[in-house]
């Protein structure tokens, strides 16, 4: 549905990709955000994803054997040319947090 985030479900190779690629970016945000960890597990749990001028990706990221963050990650329309970015995140959550449009 455009416009709408769809409902949880496990990610894929392309958003494990993505992330992998933005894995700099996630770091240097969250730290800017309070983070004050690594990011030497970076497991993607879960994505949601909204359409939009291109894609939306609400993505929860376990960086701990207790702690999370939701990341998002916009991917622009590929006529574009545009990579993806981290748009917002946030920090300091547990595994159980529902991961939520933000």
């Amino acid at each position: 549905m455009a416009g709408g985030v769809g409902e949880a479900k496990a990610p894929d190779a392309e958003v494990v990709a993505i992330v992998n690629d933005l894995k700099a970016s996630i770091l240097e945000k969250a730290q800017a955000s309070g983070y004050n960890g690594l990011l030497d597990k970076c497991e993607v749990a879960e994505v949601k994803t909204q359409v939009v001028a291109g894609m939306n990706f609400f993505v929860k990221l376990l960086v701990s054997d207790s702690e999370a963050m939701h990341v998002r990650i916009y991917k622009a329309l590929p006529h574009t040319k545009k990579p993806p970015e981290v748009t917002s995140l946030k920090v300091g959550l547990g595994h159980a947090d529902e991961l939520e449009y933000f």
